[in-house]
């Protein structure tokens, strides 16, 4: 062996100092660059916060929000079994991870005024909803840096600003019940994210918690059963088992890249068998709640697919007419579809065209435009679902793709210098611009009146935006009615009635709820209980068996009936309601109302106790049960029992307490009834009739100087009293 020099020995000896030098050079400028993206990242989150911001002072939206939240009927005795049993269906979807996700949110959120909402507050609704999109932006730019390389860190940024505040999410983020689309968006970015680090690490860890974050997801949404086949794309573009000719123009010149691998395919069939299992299990859902409208079927689904494609498209660029609700150009019963709607099919071929000529070029384009297309079309109306052709929550997961696309385009022209300072000042600009309009937008959602206003601002022939308008109308209590809401409800009907004027006599799918609501108004406020009939028999005149109403409107018309005391019909109308759904506890109760308003009492009873046995959680049941007991059967003990029952579900049940006084009263318990009266008092101070029933309970005792005063505190309070029992009573006492 040769002699080393002394040249290289002095060499040797140096070399570990240069090494050192080098690594703390590395550490040094991976630190500087971590730190640059935690920068980038908080100011994207930062930004998307403030777009978003006046949403946390939003109300709930009478469109879905009080059947997810304040009437939310899983949370009174709230059951996993139930919940998540394959058989739980609700709003037209099996969304169990959703109920539970509300039903923990609303232990929190419950504490306010209780005849508002039930005592349930938005604020904190809309703060874990805006968190949750927070979560998504972060998780969208981890994705998109992860999959292509720290060095393109500038694609994951831009993906992910515009993912968080572009105003098409608004409505994802600022609509309470859709909690499910910012659920399920969190558990399919985070598997997704879990499948970006299979693929660079092949570390089995990663498949099998995207796996389980894939089942979470569709437990929260079923929109996430596209996530399969973002695998197989995400395989594609990076050549990973498989390659294809025209996606293969990758300048990577590792030899192994594209080559088969059957374990690549295999370790995908369980995802998409489970995709598979969820994607059945909501058409089974949608089919059960009577969401598929038949009427939009056939070749016009092409179209509507086809304007879904443009139409997003085109929102993305240009977010203008942003509504909450987008219906249908026109009923195919009546009228044929638009001319141009027979063009669009051409302008998505024109835009495939477009797309495979520069995706040769740059695969970021092929890649975002099919991530957009695979994840967009479960949605885009090719099975018709509800009477809207397009929703901007559609996009929420979707526009990724497309954001991905402008990331890589922007990124690609900032390599140009000449470009890349006016480049940055647009990209700013527009960034800017988006978030204002988002900020603006998030106000729609302040209330129902604000939302819906919108909406039929910009569909003035939509009948729902009137109806809803009418509902929050007729909803908002006695005291609102006193000033002229029923009329402004009455109005609102009027005018969704209008616009539903030819599909009333001949479209079985046209819902009939703007009658039933008119109804109600009749019948609870006006007690006008002839035109109450006339409504609830035109919503029993509409043909389609399936629609909810016609169960409800037989149970009112029923009402309508009882209030008339006109008990043959009432119970006519009511065994058809019985026959219709024989376990649903409100026929049997109904009946019961009905029964003991022909003096038929023991089979009034009967069918109370139907009710209860169908559901022994049933209160109305219990509590009139417990009246036919104390008035007409005069059984005062097992009235009490009934109303006990009540407590036990319900403590402060106003009538339960009052009518344990009057079986107190009944049974000679005096005593015992004043106190009970007392306690009423105590809880409803202001409420004439308890002053009243105190005061005979007085009398009974002899006790003629509390009666009278009891008698004159009822007066005052509005309860009408004979004035010779008052003057009676004022004489015994000796007043």
């Amino acid at each position: 062996m040769a002699k080393k020099t002394r040249k290289e020995k002095q060499q040797e000896q140096h070399r570990p100092e240069v090494i050192t030098v080098q690594k703390n050079v590395t550490s040094n400028s991976s630190a500087a660059f971590s730190r640059n993206i935690s920068i980038v990242l908080a100011s994207i989150l930062g930004l998307t916060f403030l777009a978003f911001l006046p949403s946390l002072w939003n109300d709930f939206v009478l469109w879905d929000d009080p059947e997810y939240v304040f009437q939310n009927p899983f949370f009174k005795d709230f059951s996993f079994a139930t919940v998540f049993s394959m058989d739980t269906f609700y709003m037209g979807n099996y969304h169990p991870l959703t109920i539970l996700w509300l039903y923990w949110e609303s232990l929190f959120f419950s504490g306010g005024d209780p005849t508002i909402n039930n005592g349930f507050e938005p604020f904190g609704f809309h703060l874990n909803n805006l968190l949750l999109h927070l979560a998504n932006t972060a998780l969208v730019f981890f994705i998109i840096k992860d999959f292509i390389g720290q060095k393109k860190w500038q694609i994951a940024a831009i993906t992910a600003v515009l993912f968080g505040i572009h105003p098409m999410h608004v409505e994802s983020v600022a609509w309470i019940s859709e909690i499910k689309d910012v659920l399920y968006g969190f558990f399919y970015l985070a598997a997704l994210l879990a499948y970006v680090r299979y693929q660079n690490t092949e570390n089995k860890k990663y498949v099998v918690a995207a796996f389980i974050l894939f089942g979470l997801s569709m437990l929260a949404k079923a929109q996430g059963v596209t996530l399969p086949v973002l695998f197989v794309l995400m395989d594609l573009y990076k050549q990973r088992g498989f390659s294809l000719p025209y996606f293969s123009n990758s300048t990577d010149d590792n030899l192994d890249k594209g080559k088969f691998k059957l374990s690549v395919f295999l370790e995908k069939i369980p995802f998409f068998a489970l995709s598979v299992f969820f994607g059945l299990l909501a058409i089974k859902a949608q089919e059960a709640e009577a969401a598929i409208n038949p009427n939009f079927e056939g070749i016009d689904t092409l179209f509507y697919g086809s304007y879904g494609i443009l139409h997003y498209i085109q929102q993305l660029f240009l977010p203008i007419g942003l509504s909450g609700a987008h219906p249908y150009p026109s009923n195919p019963v009546f009228e044929p579809l638009p001319g141009y709607f027979k063009l669009l099919p051409f302008g998505v071929i024109i835009l495939g065209i477009v797309t495979w000529f520069f995706g040769k070029k740059n695969k970021d384009i092929w890649f975002g435009v099919l991530f957009f297309l695979i994840t967009i079309s479960i949605v885009l109306k090719l099975v018709p679902v509800g009477d809207t052709i397009v929703a901007e929550r559609y996009t929420y997961i979707p526009y990724i793709g497309l954001f991905f696309v402008l990331g890589s385009f922007v990124h690609r022209l900032s390599q140009n210098q000449k470009l890349k300072q006016p480049l940055q000042y647009i990209t700013v600009g527009v960034i800017l611009l988006l978030s204002v309009i988002t900020w603006q937008r998030t106000k729609v959602w302040e209330s129902t009146f604000t939302f819906w206003s919108d909406v039929t601002e910009k569909y003035p022939n939509y009948w729902r935006g009137y109806n809803c308008i009418g509902q929050e109308y007729s909803q908002m209590g006695s005291a609102a009615a006193k000033n002229g809401d029923t009329e402004l409800a009455q109005e609102h009907y009027k005018s969704a009635i209008a616009n539903l004027t030819l599909a009333c006599s001949n479209d079985k799918w046209a819902p009939p709820i703007p009658y039933m609501l008119r109804g109600a108004i009749y019948i609870d406020n006006l007690k006008d209980y002839d035109l109450a009939i006339k409504d609830f028999r035109k919503v029993i005149s509409f043909p389609n068996p399936n629609d909810p109403t016609q169960l409800d409107a037989r149970y009112n018309l029923g009402l309508a009936y009882i209030r008339k005391k006109e008990f043959p019909a009432a119970v006519d109308i009511l065994n058809q309601s019985i026959n219709m759904a024989p376990n649903n506890p409100k026929g049997h109760y109904f009946m019961g109302l009905a029964l003991a308003g022909a003096k038929n009492y023991a089979a009034a009873e009967q069918a109370y106790t139907k009710s209860i046995g169908i559901n022994p959680n049933y209160i109305p049941g219990y509590l009139n049960r417990g009246v036919l007991y104390t008035d007409q059967l005069n059984i005062p003990a097992k009235g009490i029992d009934d109303f006990n029952q009540v407590l036990a579900r319900q403590p402060n049940h106003r009538d339960a307490l009052i009518n344990i006084g009057i079986c107190l009263y009944k049974l000679g318990k005096l005593s015992e009834s004043i106190q009970q009266y007392n306690k009423c008092i105590q809880m409803m101070p202001n409420n004439g009739r308890i002053y009243y029933l105190r005061a005979l309970v007085y009398a009974q005792g002899n006790d003629f100087s509390n009666a009278y005063a009891d008698a004159q505190k009822a007066t005052l309070l509005g309860m009408q009293m004979n004035p010779q029992q008052i003057a009676q009573w004022k004489t015994n006492a000796g007043l």
